[in-house]
């Protein structure tokens, strides 16, 4: 009730209401910003909104447009002025946003409009940031601001999105006034002016071809109930030398070309299994594996961000498509997939056997 009615009631209250009080402020400090800045008073760019849709974004203007000989722009701390400087300490560039979120391209609280090229940069779980709209403030600007990494700041940002509360908003309103008056996490005197450029997150997934020194860890694998639950294919354990036999066949095929099985390390640890297959073909990924720590189950967390990880491997192999197979009844396993975003094709009627009796298998796709 209070993201989708009272919420924007309020930003459509308030920021009327903050119009109407500063509209003398308007009046008179925009012919101040456009004397100092010898032109147009306001910056106008476009951005990302709610679903990532573009929308012209209005600041008030802190930096000239000076260009070097190839005529590109210089660099931001040679074209911020000492007012502009004084005005982004005061955070009264901002202001004009006041007229974005009393049209509904923002809201008061929410996560700061980013660039639309950054778009495609986000893994899966940083996307969620464009589920709702930006904000003038946010969760993140009251924890770190310029001061935190871009993972750090989209982590906060997607804490927001879904844990977003009436009083969590009025927490961030209040700490923003004091963050301003303190003038915390801003650009300090004698810093680079701004925050470097997200280039996407370097993912922490590293695909090791499997060898005989993994068989000790598929086998653990495919012997323990808690790893299955996600793991699409549901519980059936081998002994030890079935699995030899498995991993030698998955060695000469790896040694062939025809495809090729890794073992996925994250941060290191062993934490899955995954068969590529078709790599510059545009084909699939085959399951995407067991996400279990080398000493033990570690939650979903972990399989959430490997798999997201793990995309962008697939990407820089020139995949366009992962598609995994799930048993049904595996109810843990489909909602983790369907929670990555993947859909379901088609289902297979008694496809594989478990604990002698038959049960059926999804088909399960996402689009790269």
């Amino acid at each position: 009730m209070y993201k989708h009615f009272f919420k924007p009631l309020f930003d459509f209250i308030l920021s009327f209401l903050g119009i109407i009080v500063l509209s003398p402020f308007f009046l008179l400090f925009t012919p101040i910003v456009a004397i100092a800045m010898r032109g147009n008073p306001f910056f106008v760019q476009e951005r990302a909104g709610k679903k990532g849709k573009a929308f012209k974004l209005v600041k008030y203007r802190s930096m000239t447009n000076k260009k070097d000989k190839q005529g590109n722009l210089l660099p931001n701390d040679q074209r911020i002025t000492k007012f502009g400087k004084l005005i982004r300490k005061l955070s009264l560039d901002e202001l004009p946003q006041l007229f974005n979120i009393f049209i509904g391209q923002m809201s008061i609280i929410g996560p700061r409009p980013l660039h639309m090229k950054y778009n495609d940069r986000y893994n899966y779980t940083q996307k969620k940031r464009l589920n709702v709209k930006p904000g003038l403030t946010g969760y993140a600007q009251v924890h770190g601001r310029n001061s935190v990494t871009w993972e750090e700041k989209f982590d906060m940002d997607v804490f927001y999105v879904e844990h977003m509360s009436f009083v969590m908003d009025i927490k961030i309103f209040f700490q923003t006034i004091y963050g301003v008056l303190k003038r915390s996490g801003i650009d300090k005197q004698g810093q680079k002016v701004g925050t470097e450029e997200f280039l996407g997150t370097i993912p922490n997934v590293q695909l090791k071809e499997v060898d005989e020194s993994d068989l000790e860890i598929l086998l653990k694998w495919r012997s323990d109930k808690e790893v299955f639950k996600y793991l699409g294919g549901g519980f059936h354990p081998v002994d030890e030398n079935t699995m030899k036999e498995i991993v030698d066949s998955m060695i000469r095929e790896n040694n062939s070309g025809t495809s090729k099985r890794y073992i996925i390390m994250y941060d290191g640890c062993k934490v899955g299994f995954i068969g590529l297959y078709g790599i510059g073909k545009q084909t699939g990924v085959g399951e995407l594996g067991v996400y279990i720590g080398e000493h033990g189950y570690q939650g979903k967390g972990i399989a959430k961000r490997a798999c997201e990880e793990l995309e962008i491997i697939a990407k820089q192999n020139n995949v366009g498509k992962i598609a995994l197979k799930v048993v049904s009844e595996n109810i843990p396993a489909v909602r983790l997939y369907n929670s990555l975003g993947y859909s379901k094709i088609c289902t297979h009627i008694d496809e594989r056997e478990i604990d002698g009796r038959k049960v059926n298998v999804d088909y399960m796709e996402k689009v790269l």
